[in-house]
C-alpha cells in the first residue's frame, strides 16, 4: 500500500490527468443514469394519476399535463443508449489509457524485479494504484452527483418552469431524490476497469522483464 501512494506521488501528473478522466467518465454516467430513474419515478406519479381519473372529459383538461409526460418520457428512453456507449467506452479506452501513461515506467519496473521485486509483487503494486485511483474519482463523483443531480436532471428531461409548476399544482411538491441505482452500474464499471487493467499491467511486467531491458539496452 504505501509502495503504491508513494508510485501515485511520485508521478502526479500522469495520475491526476487519469483520476480527472476517471471522474469525469463516472460523473456523467452516474447522472445520466440517475435522470433516467428519475425520469421513471415521475412516469409513475402521471401513470398514477391517469389511473384515477374517471372520464374522457378529465383527460382531456388535463392534457398539458399529459404533453409533459410525453416530453419526460421521450427524453428518459433517449438517455440509454448514450449511457450504455458510454459504459462501453469507458470499459475499452480507460484502462489503455493507463497502460500508456504506465509504459514509461518500463525501466523502473524492471530494475525494482531485478533488485528482488516479484513479478506477482509488481503486478500487485500497479492493481493497488489503480484502485486507489479508482477510489478517488469515485469518492469525487458522489461528491459531484449527489450535489448537482437535481439540475441536471432536470434539464435533461426537459422540464422547464412551466412543467414544474403545473406538475407540483397537480402533485404537490415533487421531491427529486439521488437514484442510488446509478452508483451500482458506475461499480460495476470500475471493476470491469479493474479487471483489464490488471492483464494490461500483467503484460507491461512482462515486456519489462530485467533480461528484456538488458537485450534491449544492448
Amino acid at each position: 500500500m504505501k509502495s503504491a501512494l508513494r508510485s501515485i506521488i511520485k508521478y502526479p501528473a500522469r495520475n491526476i490527468i487519469y483520476a480527472l478522466l476517471l471522474t469525469t467518465a463516472f460523473t456523467t454516467i452516474t447522472l445520466l443514469i440517475n435522470t433516467y430513474f428519475t425520469g421513471q419515478n415521475l412516469l409513475k406519479l402521471f401513470n398514477e394519476f391517469r389511473a384515477s381519473l374517471e372520464s374522457q372529459e378529465e383527460l382531456f383538461a388535463h392534457r398539458e399535463l399529459f404533453g409533459v409526460r410525453e416530453v419526460i418520457q421521450s427524453s428518459a428512453s433517449s438517455l440509454i443508449p448514450v449511457a450504455a456507449l458510454l459504459i462501453l467506452l469507458c470499459a475499452l479506452v480507460l484502462p489503455f489509457l493507463q497502460y500508456l501513461f504506465s509504459i514509461g515506467r518500463g525501466y523502473e519496473i524492471g530494475i525494482l524485479r531485478a533488485l528482488g521485486m516479484s513479478k506477482g509483487r509488481a503486478w500487485l503494486k500497479l492493481l493497488i494504484e489503480n484502485i486507489l485511483l479508482s477510489i478517488a474519482a469515485l469518492a469525487t463523483t458522489l461528491t459531484i452527483a449527489t450535489t448537482t443531480h437535481k439540475r441536471f436532471s432536470v434539464s435533461l428531461l426537459a422540464i422547464d418552469n412551466d412543467a414544474m409548476d403545473l406538475m407540483t399544482e397537480t402533485f404537490g411538491d415533487i421531491f427529486i431524490s439521488f437514484n442510488w441505482q446509478a452508483v451500482y452500474f458506475v461499480f460495476g464499471l470500475v471493476i470491469v476497469i479493474t479487471v483489464i487493467s490488471a492483464g494490461l499491467s500483467n503484460i507491461l511486467i512482462s515486456n519489462n522483464a530485467p533480461l528484456k531491458l538488458i537485450r534491449n539496452y544492448k
